[in-house]
């Protein structure tokens, strides 16, 4: 948990960076040999890879909520993780409203928000945390309303087997399946001529970051706008971002 977590939280950085190339192709190595093709692989495979670490996340915190006895459970641990990867989550439909992913994305904040609920009434940490992934949800759908028909609303159990009915066994059978899959790496999915470039050697790293809400935000009083304002935020910057951030 503590593994995925951190993975997840050093490249959080990269779901500010816009996914698209004005006037290029799609990003791939092949289209953009250039460094500025480069980079921008690199970084559309960092925020893959952030989201991939979300859903695992979430999929072990699942997991733990379902068959770790409550007084054995990291309450305020338990809480901020599944926090932290909803708004990971929220940021990459906002700054990517076009993704076609997002739909499921929007699943996974579901499936953060059931996991509160469940706590909610035994952890003010985690009644705290639902306001937040309340204003959460209001600003995908409305990301989402606006850049796509209208669809039906986000159930996380879509996906697991139409033959379990009970929404806690989908749960368990959905996240069984997502940690069992094969964990790529950032080398795999670049492909290995290009994660073994020169390039790479050749850079001197810049230095970009996102303040994202955490504990803080969810300790003494608490003021579901200051969440807003950097959901806000983050919909300025989608606008304004060109489509990488140059090294």
């Amino acid at each position: 948990m503590q593994v995925y977590h951190a993975r997840a939280a050093l490249l959080r950085p990269f779901l500010f960076i816009r996914s698209g190339k004005t006037g290029e192709g799609d990003g791939q190595s092949d289209d953009t040999p250039d460094p500025d093709g480069k980079l921008y692989t690199f970084h559309v495979h960092a925020k893959t890879m952030c989201l991939i670490f979300c859903k695992r996340l979430l999929s072990i915190l699942s997991l733990f909520q379902s068959q770790v006895l409550r007084a054995q459970l990291r309450w305020t641990t338990f809480v901020l993780h599944t926090y932290e990867a909803a708004l990971m989550l929220a940021v990459a439909i906002i700054m990517d409203p076009h993704n076609p992913q997002n739909e499921e994305l929007e699943e996974w904040i579901e499936l953060a928000q059931s996991l509160l609920k469940d706590l909610g009434t035994y952890s003010t940490l985690s009644s705290n945390a639902l306001e937040h992934i309340e204003v959460i949800r209001k600003r995908t759908a409305y990301v989402l309303s606006v850049t796509g028909p209208p669809t039906e609303p986000a159930n996380y159990c879509t996906a697991a087997n139409p033959f379990v009915t009970d929404p806690a066994l989908q749960r368990i059978e959905r996240a069984t399946r997502v940690l069992s899959q094969p964990q790529p790496s950032m080398a795999d999915l670049m492909g290995h001529e290009l994660a073994s470039d020169p390039f790479w050697s050749t850079l001197r790293p810049g230095v970009f970051a996102g303040h994202f809400p955490g504990i803080e935000s969810l300790s003494g009083p608490i003021n579901p706008q200051n969440l807003e304002h950097f959901l806000d935020s983050c919909l300025s910057m989608q606008s304004r971002l060109p489509p990488i951030f140059r090294f």
